[in-house]
């Protein structure tokens, strides 16, 4: 006899709906297994032998050959668990062939026959969805992030038998939802001691989804602003929420207690991170968001910056025009395509190496060439696409520095902004002013009377090229939409130029 069940799998952060097949034929007992291309092959069949064992639960006493279509997606090792064991006993008549069909399996086994949680079960839900299917069983501690998805109901189960029993007629499995954990306190703007420039970039960054670059010593307070950027951005709308949600839920980061991301994400990773670490890469077959993916929607904080590896950083050019990232392709020959990675990127930068990695050695002593040579690394394609620039200062001895202005003030402001730059841009496949291209920005959103001549004269000078002077000329935009106002003045470019050139103090 044959059963058919459906599961999915990760194709990038998309769900994709795989067709389990099991066939039990005559012959000696045996286990065999078609189109899961060679991963973990023995142990998934130990796993899921020991599972229905334990479960109390016939094997089958014939020979079964399982079938996982189609067989060129990748498949995750332990998320076809679940339907495979289904499968099996559906093709033995341990459970109902009736039963089983238009019900997508999506979950891991243990050895004592618990169902493990999986990452990616959001997309996988979408896709139950989209197949019609009549129910989506998971894992209990994935049941929260599943029923995000309308349209197919989640049962959330403990273990194999509980599946088993509600596919024989009993009661569905019930889930105790997990305790929420302890939110974590978030900082404040007014944590930041002076730094008037460095503040206002922040909250023009946040404003219009531009760049941004921080220079200082080691205890200016580069890293204490990055992590309240936070804090200055809105909170994600449902259809944002969802996407960045897909995007953790396949990198199995998400909170099981609270899985819906609804506050734009922070990713910091370490300057010793490789390509695939940042862009993404392959793991188990499958393939893993990155740090860049992780911001998307949010912030990528990259701390010493000029200590990355300069293949690393050239892997974040791409995501500034498109909103995606290409995942790194050394790990396999398999790809499915960019991934999500539409973040605000700020760098943080010693002025020379020794402060940057020995700031306990004392004062600088690189000579001017060899800082020269240290900024350079942050030169090129990635450079030109920080929009803004800001140098800050640590509290002088004996001086604590006048606090800053308070989150809520603050954000409240961004909020009045983005609010007046949706207006302007509804219609349009751009949310923010960071977002429209230069083509369109030029033909369409250009300053008031005078207002282009700072500009212009930049340009004459050679202090900026036509590339960086669209740039100028959209955080114009934020200036004008944080002071309320309909079109950039000379005031607005004047004073995105001086941020550009990190000449405002």
């Amino acid at each position: 006899m044959d059963a058919h069940v459906k599961s999915a799998t990760l194709s990038g952060v998309d769900g994709r709906v795989l067709e389990v097949t099991a066939v039990a034929e005559p012959g000696l007992p045996g286990f065999e297994q078609h189109g899961m291309h060679g991963w973990g092959l023995g142990q998934r069949a130990e796993r899921v032998w020991s599972a229905v064992s334990a479960s109390g639960l016939p094997w089958p006493r014939s020979k079964i050959t399982v079938t996982v279509s189609p067989d060129w997606l990748p498949k995750h090792d332990a998320a076809v668990d679940l339907a495979i064991a289904i499968a099996v006993l559906a093709a033995d008549c341990a459970v109902p062939a009736h039963a089983v069909a238009a019900v997508m399996y999506y979950a891991g086994l243990g050895g004592d026959g618990c169902l493990v949680p999986v990452p990616g079960v959001l997309p996988a839900a979408v896709e139950a969805a989209k197949a019609g299917c009549r129910a989506l069983v998971v894992a209990a501690e994935n049941a929260a992030e599943a029923r995000l998805v309308p349209g197919v109901p989640v049962i959330g189960a403990s273990r194999l038998a509980e599946v088993a029993g509600w596919l024989r007629g009993g009661p569905v499995p019930e889930v105790t939802a997990p305790s929420p954990s302890a939110a974590s306190a978030a900082g404040d703007m007014s944590d930041i001691r002076g730094n008037r420039t460095a503040c206002l970039a922040a909250e023009v960054s946040a404003a219009g989804g531009h760049n941004l670059s921080l220079t200082g010593p080691p205890g200016s307070g580069m890293a204490l602003l990055a992590g309240r950027m936070r804090g200055l951005l809105p909170l994600l709308d449902e259809a944002a929420a969802l996407e960045v949600t897909a995007v953790h839920s396949a990198a199995g980061t998400l909170d099981p207690t609270a899985p819906l991301v609804t506050a734009p994400p922070f990713s910091a990773p370490h300057h010793g991170s490789s390509v695939a670490d940042l862009a993404g890469g392959w793991e188990s077959g499958m393939l893993r968001p990155g740090a860049a993916s992780l911001a998307h929607r949010g912030v990528l904080f990259l701390d010493n910056a000029p200590e990355f590896d300069r293949e690393t950083l050239d892997a974040l050019r791409s995501s500034a025009e498109t909103g995606t990232i290409i995942p790194d392709r050394s790990a396999s020959h398999r790809y499915s395509g960019p991934l999500p990675a539409r973040f605000i990127l700020i760098t943080a930068s010693a002025p020379c190496q020794c402060l940057a990695l020995r700031p306990d050695l004392g004062p600088c002593t690189c000579s001017p060439s060899a800082r020269g040579r240290y900024a350079a690394r942050l030169a090129g394609p990635l450079r030109d696409r920080v929009s803004l620039r800001a140098v800050m200062t640590p509290p002088q001895p004996g001086q604590t520095g006048e606090p800053g202005e308070a989150t809520t003030v603050i954000a409240a402001r961004v909020a009045a902004a983005r609010e007046r730059t949706a207006l302007r841009l509804a219609g349009t496949p751009w949310g923010v002013n960071a977002e429209i291209p230069r083509d369109e920005l030029l033909r369409r959103f250009m300053p008031d009377g005078g207002g282009w001549e700072p500009i212009e004269r930049a340009i004459g000078l050679g202090l900026v090229s036509d590339f960086a002077a669209a740039d100028v000329l959209r955080v114009a935009w934020t200036f004008a939409d944080l002071n309320g106002r309909p079109r950039p003045t000379r005031g607005d470019c004047a004073s995105a130029l001086g941020l550009r050139m990190g000449e405002v103090r």
